[in-house]
């Protein structure tokens, strides 16, 4: 028998009862004399008619027969996953994934069944597999959309630091408030505010933003923040930003800062390249800040680790000269080194854990020492 006649007995009344038997997995038998190829051109056919039960047995033969071809595994666990048999469509589709890490049909369908089996019937998180299907797949955006259609109407955060100066009894203490809100489906509000305390006084920045990233490989944002007090907060700050994906795992940005203080005004430029490696991430940035006749730039390289469970770990080293408020009102450009460790993970779906430690050397003024926890969640 060969293919065209195979196609056109499954029309036919011979073919009726060929695909009746299909339905009591003896394809084997009936189509033996196919090479294995037209046998999954023929089982393709067949579930593009609905044939479910034939097109499920043919694939099964086919994956027992030459388990490594990766089209075969497909086009089982696509049937399987139709049927709603998603676990083992999953298990299949885990299979194809590691004899063929670039196919990306098979990531996209092993995400969708991601986003219906429980977490504890599954080797890999949710999160986790967005982060590997970005690196894998830069220049694609399909596991950015299904985020945005199935993730929580917004977020918040809450952040507290506590920092000590070691040349003063000083304490500085900070909270950052932040809400991101979705409006349609390519837009984010950003609302955030900024209660302090340092040298002595208090103050408040209050900030509004909004961001997309409606291509996909592109993004973008512009914020602006006004103080209540403008003892060490600017009085007024905008700030513009976009990024890009690149291939291979890269990704690169350029920012824009205005601020400007109760006795002057700074501009900033900046810009950054990451480089994703699986898990890892590897970052450099640069930052260029002018005041009057006073300028400084300052290089931070990072270190990422996205760990299980979408647990996230990084590891940060600045140094360079920056422009920055020393004292109540005061402005001064000054050599700095720092260091400081992140780490967040999460409790549950929606709600994460943030830590971090810090130090900061401020040129011959002081150094500072921080320690800081927060919560984000979505709702």
């Amino acid at each position: 028998m060969c293919l065209v006649a195979a196609l056109f007995a499954l029309t036919s009344g011979a073919g009726r009862a060929v695909a009746d038997e299909h339905r009591e997995c003896h394809s084997a038998r009936h189509l033996s004399a196919l090479s294995m190829e037209d046998r999954y051109v023929f089982a393709r056919g067949l579930a593009w008619k609905g044939n479910l039960d034939s097109a499920e047995c043919i694939f099964l033969g086919l994956v027992k027969d030459d388990p490594g071809n990766v089209d075969y595994l497909f086009g089982y666990a696509q049937i399987k996953f139709w049927r709603g048999d998603t676990l083992v469509a999953h298990r299949y589709l885990e299979r194809a994934r590691q004899l063929a890490p670039d196919y990306e049909d098979v990531w996209q369908l092993e995400y969708r069944t991601l986003q219906v089996l429980p977490n504890d019937e599954v080797a890999m998180s949710i999160s986790d597999f967005r982060q590997l299907a970005a690196v894998r797949f830069p220049q694609s955006d399909w596991y950015e959309s299904r985020i945005r259609t199935s993730a929580e109407t917004g977020d918040w955060r809450l952040f507290v630091d506590h920092q000590w100066l070691d040349n003063s009894r000083q304490e500085w203490l900070a909270m950052n408030v932040a809400f991101g809100v979705p409006i349609g489906n390519e837009l984010r509000l950003l609302l955030s505010a900024d209660p302090a305390r340092r040298f002595g006084t208090s103050d408040n920045l209050l900030g509004v933003g909004i961001s997309t990233n409606a291509r996909g490989k592109w993004s973008a944002g512009a914020s602006a923040r006004a103080a209540t007090a403008a003892v060490f907060y600017p009085r007024v700050e905008a700030e513009i930003f976009v990024e890009r994906k690149l291939g291979g795992g890269w990704l690169s940005g350029l920012s824009f800062k205005r601020a400007y203080y109760t006795a002057d005004s700074v501009s900033s430029w900046g810009a950054h390249v990451d480089r994703y490696f699986q898990r890892l991430r590897v970052g450099y940035a640069v930052r260029y800040a002018s005041l009057a006749s006073q300028s400084g730039m300052i290089g931070q390289f990072s270190l990422g680790f996205d760990g299980k469970n979408a647990a996230h770990y990084e590891v940060i080293f600045a140094t360079g000269d920056e422009i920055e408020m020393v004292a109540a009102n005061q402005l001064s450009q000054t050599r700095v080194t720092g260091a400081a460790v992140f780490g967040s993970f999460p409790v549950t779906e929606r709600l994460f854990l943030h830590w971090r430690l810090m130090t900061h050397k401020q040129g011959s003024f002081y150094r500072r020492i921080g320690l800081g926890v927060g919560v984000s969640g979505g709702f």
